[in-house]
């Protein structure tokens, strides 16, 4: 039911993400191999997610160019339905 111009920006909001997060999501894979050690795997998970969260946080494309037009949509949107 969403237009095809939605299913498309999320598309390309998940391959940008996807490209920001590359290297520590690599990082964390060689780690991950190359581990000797039993971890518990949900703790484990919970620390790799926000590892991967900070690096999308702290991309500078993301603040400064496309979070400010995404909360500017949501803020019309939030309008039309007020």
């Amino acid at each position: 039911m969403r237009p095809e111009s939605l299913d498309n920006l999320i598309l390309k909001l998940d391959v940008y993400i996807d490209k920001v997060v590359e290297n520590e999501w690599k990082e964390l894979e060689s780690d991950l191999s190359s581990s000797r050690e039993l971890t518990l795997i949900k703790q484990k998970e919970e620390k790799n997610l926000q590892v991967l969260t900070n690096a999308v946080d702290e991309d500078e494309t993301m603040q400064q160019k496309i979070i400010p037009k995404i909360n500017k949509l949501l803020k019309e949107l939030s309008n039309l339905l007020d």
